[in-house]
Formats: structure tokens, sequence, C-alpha cells
């Protein structure tokens, strides 16, 4: 099943030099059913749930779309969405993927109605199993469409018609998140940092964090502070580890700046507001990091839950048990 993407809760918060402590400030709100994703966007939150028929690969799940004021709290439209994948909400309309039909839904961002579906394809024969199945994971949004990657040797840019798609072809299995920017499409592609010019539909970059034998295989990527942010799990040899770090990359040169050690374990990470916010789920602590310098700034206790979105100011996590609520 396309990602069922877990991002950890982070949050926006005034601190007084070098400390400071969250609690929650608003009454939590019960969605149901597993949040799959939360998004951050034009002034609201989005919410992707799974509700029934979850388990298993997931190919006849359902789940739904829901919009939230970040103001007032609360859910403000909501529409059921079948095998709901990955989620991007970009400046006109909102994008979900369809892993199992091999399709990209474009939906209304006012209604949350589908209004295009494209399938997707190969234009190539991708090892090993030799078929154009394309598989969609994960998707960014941006003013003139979408972007779409795949585990499987390529990322897609699709019009926002739907109608014109143009496969670029990466290593096989590399492809995972990904940052849309104006001029550049940043995907975190295991064993390097892929950079994609949206113009061309090129790849310009190809950004090794490490060395060969000891490198970082990235999984997380995002553009703030005039830097390329990637997040990864150190690996030695052939063995992946549970030491986590992050990379600073200068767009301008594609030169790693530094490389800054993170909480060991499963991380979530979220940029907001001029910081990076990285953290443990069921941890409670939060660190909020520089994205010039690497460093942390600030050290914060908080509730931390599963999913995370910085919207207007707040931050907004999600618990396993299909609550979401706002930190302040």
């Amino acid at each position: 099943m396309a990602r069922l993407a877990v991002s950890l809760v982070l949050a926006m918060f005034v601190v007084a030099a070098g400390a400071g402590a969250g609690s929650p400030t608003a009454a939590p709100i019960d969605l149901g059913g597993r949040v799959v994703q939360l998004v951050g966007a034009h002034g609201s939150l989005w919410v992707l749930t799974c509700d029934r028929r979850c388990g298993g690969e997931g190919r006849r799940s359902v789940g739904r779309v829901v919009r939230i004021d970040p103001r007032s709290g609360r859910p403000a439209r909501s529409a059921s969405l079948p095998r709901p994948g990955a989620l991007a909400v970009g400046p006109r309309d909102v994008y979900a993927t369809d892993f199992w039909r091999n399709a990209l839904r474009r939906l209304d961002p006012r209604t949350l109605r589908v209004t295009a579906t494209r399938r997707l394809s190969l234009p190539f024969r991708c090892p090993p199993a030799g078929d154009r199945e394309f598989f969609p994971a994960h998707v960014g949004a941006a003013a003139s469409g979408a972007w779409v990657t795949t585990a499987r040797c390529a990322v897609a840019r699709v019009g926002r018609l739907l109608r014109r798609v143009v496969v670029v072809r990466l290593p096989p299995k590399a492809p995972g998140d990904l940052a849309v920017a104006r001029d550049a499409v940043w995907i975190a592609g295991g064993r390097r940092v892929y950079r994609i010019d949206p113009r061309t539909d090129r790849v310009v970059a190809r950004i090794r964090i490490g060395r060969v034998l000891a490198y970082v295989s990235a999984r997380w990527v995002a553009l703030g502070g005039g830097r390329a942010l990637a997040v990864g799990s150190r690996v030695r040899g052939v063995a992946s580890t549970d030491e986590q770090v992050l990379a600073r990359i200068d767009p301008r040169t594609n030169r790693v700046l530094g490389v800054t050690p993170l909480p060991r374990g499963r991380l979530a990470v979220a940029f907001g507001r001029g910081s990076l916010w990285v953290g443990r789920s069921a941890s409670g602590r939060l660190q909020r990091i520089d994205p010039r310098t690497g460093q942390v700034v600030a050290e914060i206790a908080a509730p931390v839950g599963t999913a995370l979105a910085v919207v207007g100011g707040r931050v907004w996590t999600a618990y396993a048990n299909g609550t979401v609520r706002a930190i302040g």
C-alpha cells in the first residue's frame, strides 16, 4: 500500500532562552480510524485517515480527507476516499494517491470531492519484476501540478489537469519522500538525495551523504532556512543502524554543509515557522533545530503523537487512538 505516512508531531513555541514547555491548548478532535498523514498548508490542517479494512495490504481500505480550521479547531469539511495512500496540498488543488489502482487523484479543496483521476504507468520495464506498474508512493504539489514518486525506478511529473505526464528515470528503489519548490524538486532517495530541474525534467544533482561504506540513507526531505534538509539513518557496511542524522545541503552548490546527530530510533520530523522540529513518538520531548546551523536551540517537553503538521502558528499532532489536537 502507498505510504501510510508516519510523521511526528512537532510544534512552534515561543520559548525563553534555552528552554520551554508545551501543553495541549484545545480539546482533542476524535476522528476515529487511523491517521495516515497530516498536512499543514494554505491556512488549513488536512488529515488523511484510514477507517475500514486497513489491515493487510489495504486493497479494499476506505478512509477520509478531513479539512480542519486551525482557528476554531473544528473540522470544516470531510469526504470519503477509497484506498488512502499519500496526500499533498497545492495552491489550487489537493492530490491523493491510489496505490493499488496505480493512480493519482485530484480533489477540489473546497468540497474535497475527486474531480479527476489519472492512471500512472512506467514507460519502461522495471527490474526485477519486469512490468510497467507504477505503484505510487509519495506525492508533492505545486501550482503547475504534482510530482509522484515510486520505488520502481522513477518519479512522475503530472500536470494540474492530470493530462500530461512526464516520467523521470531514477535508480531502482531510490525515490522516497520529496519536497517541491519552484526551481527544484528534491527527493530523498536512499543512498543519495536527488535534485531535479522542473524546467527540463532532468536530474541535475545526485548528492551522497557520507562515505561509500558509511553513508546516510535519506528518507525525508524538506526546504527551509535557505537549506535543503534531509533526515535519515546511518548505514555502516551493509547494515542499517538506529543512528538518525540531519544533513544540511546548500541549494546553490548542492554540497553537504554538515551532518547533525538526532535522537536514536524511529523519528518523524516537521519544518515550520523557520525551525526544524524533531522528536520520537511517545517520548514527550521535542527538539527545535536551527536549519542554518543544525544546532539544537531548544528542547521542549510536549506530548508527541504519531503524525504532525504546523499551520497558523500552531502545531497539531495525531495520536494512535485517532485523535488530533493542537499543542501550544
